[in-house]
């Protein structure tokens, strides 16, 4: 079988790190990058001895022999890129969020499923082995009647008004940390317990008004006179937390910050059962907690002997998995989907399901009232 040929579009974060797995991948060949800047193009290029490299997306249309186009690009460039490579027949492997509004998605998510085109949206926290472990233990009825889902995803990168990114640039979204990191909850919560979310009442508050642009791309912090920088109205939440309404009577709630000093990246989620309770936080990936009421609660660390999930594993037990591995395992199990054929990852339905989920939330905070997920 021959290897799947791939590019990479966009060499911020998110894209030097699927560069990084894909070469992970040993059936799989970064056969082209594409990134505005031309010194950073030129000098990944060179790492890691790709054959193609482009500053313009359009260009890379015009390459022969890409099966899969990865697009690691900044929100609003995910609708016309993901549309232009589905036209050309082209798999495409999404960061998410699906599109910046409904009616994009909803668009995009057609197309793909009437031409009959692989797609796959990044939700990689499905992946480290006790996410999956928990998937099983709910599966095989161990929780009794689920009840109660739970959580937050805390951050602290926005904390200061000095602190600037593209996310929070006015008119680039409806909502920022309930996409941003609020996707990744919610599609947690719906992929373990297997109950859509079907009402939201939500509560989105904008700490940080107004932030200082730094006026010199790449500068970030201490900036001092006002000749540094340019102050920018916010129109996206730095703050939300949603009341919700699943499948089956159970209830949830979720909070989410990116201006909560301390909280790196505290993604939580737990859910609460009739028999068992099960809770994870992604700053400890390696174990999992299982309540119990009429006898001691447990710890479950990550060790393919003891795990039914032990295919997410890579490693021993012991031996820490962390954020970058479980990237590595999403990939591979959307590369063995599009070589082979499997329903074993998120596809653009999920990106949609979140989608609609932010927008709910967005018009419940808007409204005051409990808003239905359409």
């Amino acid at each position: 079988m021959r290897e799947t040929k791939a590019a990479v579009i966009g060499l911020g974060f998110m894209g030097k790190v699927h560069c990084e797995n894909i070469r992970r991948l040993p059936y799989v060949k970064l056969q082209a990058i594409v990134t505005r800047n031309e010194d950073t193009l030129r000098r990944y290029q060179a790492m890691y001895h790709i054959p193609e490299a482009y500053t313009d997306w359009k260009d890379l249309l015009k390459s022969k022999g890409i099966d899969v186009v990865h697009n690691c690009t900044p929100n609003s460039l995910h609708y016309p890129i993901n549309k232009a490579f589905l036209e050309r027949g082209i798999a495409i492997i999404s960061e998410k969020p699906l599109t910046v509004n409904l009616e994009e998605a909803k668009e995009t998510v057609e197309l793909a499923e009437k031409r009959g085109i692989f797609n796959a949206i990044c939700f990689h926290y499905r992946f480290f082995p006790v996410v999956q472990e928990m998937k099983a233990i709910i599966g095989r009825g161990e929780l009794g009647e689920v009840r109660i889902i739970q959580g937050g995803y805390l951050q602290d990168w926005l904390l200061y008004d000095t602190d600037y990114n593209w996310r929070a640039k006015p008119g680039t979204a409806k909502t920022r940390v309930i996409a941003d990191i609020g996707s990744h909850w919610i599609d947690l919560a719906q992929y373990l317990s297997g109950k859509r979310a079907l009402q939201v009442m939500a509560d989105l508050e904008t700490f940080v008004k107004f932030r200082k642009r730094p006026k010199e791309e790449g500068e970030t912090f201490q900036l001092e006179q006002p000749e540094d920088y340019e102050l920018i109205e916010i129109d996206t939440e730095d703050y939300g937390a949603v009341l919700i309404r699943f499948e089956g009577g159970a209830r949830g709630n979720v909070r989410v910050s990116q201006v909560s000093p301390g909280r790196k990246n505290r993604l939580e989620i737990e859910i609460c059962g009739s028999q068992r309770s099960l809770y994870w936080n992604l700053e400890e990936p390696n174990h999992l907690w299982i309540g119990c009421r009429d006898g001691p609660n447990l710890q479950l660390m990550d060790d393919p002997n003891l795990l039914s999930s032990r295919k997410y594993s890579l490693y021993p037990g012991g031996h820490n998995e962390g954020w970058g591995d479980a990237q590595r395992v999403m990939l591979a199990h959307m590369y063995q989907a599009f070589r082979e054929g499997s329903d074993d990852y998120p596809g653009w339905n999920d990106g949609l399901r979140a989608m609609q989920f932010e927008e709910s939330a967005y018009r419940s905070s808007r409204e005051g009232k409990w808003i239905e997920i359409w």
